[in-house]
């Protein structure tokens, strides 16, 4: 169980040892593609990035985001709106990782980002 235990967070180690890009985002009233400059990384089981308009920090326990924060930055309107609609879905989501892609879902909807 520990081999398992240490292989699967090397694993996890060397592919979240990248920064990713966004590829896709949907919800129900909402989507956007790889024009915005939205990423996600990882460091150890800590998660980082930029929202559209601020960047975001958090843990990761059991493959779900936790402990979300950003800064506050004032931004043009319509980031500030990508980045409320970004919030809201990695708020308690859950985190597939894969060698060159990260999805990230919840009620809210999905984001799919890709090695950078």
């Amino acid at each position: 169980m520990l081999k398992i235990k240490f292989l699967f967070l090397f694993f996890v180690t060397i592919v979240a040892a990248r920064e990713y890009q966004l590829e896709s985002l949907k919800t129900r009233d909402f989507s956007l593609s790889a024009k915005q400059n939205i990423t996600l990384g990882f460091e150890g089981d800590r998660v980082f990035g930029f929202n559209g308009c601020n960047r975001f920090f958090g843990n990761i326990i059991k493959n779900q985001i936790s402990n979300l924060g950003n800064t506050m930055m004032m931004c043009p309107q319509e980031d500030m709106e990508i980045e409320r609609v970004v919030m809201s879905i990695l708020k308690n989501a859950s985190i597939e990782i894969s060698a060159h892609q990260v999805i990230v879902k919840n009620a809210s909807g999905m984001i799919v980002f890709v090695a950078k």
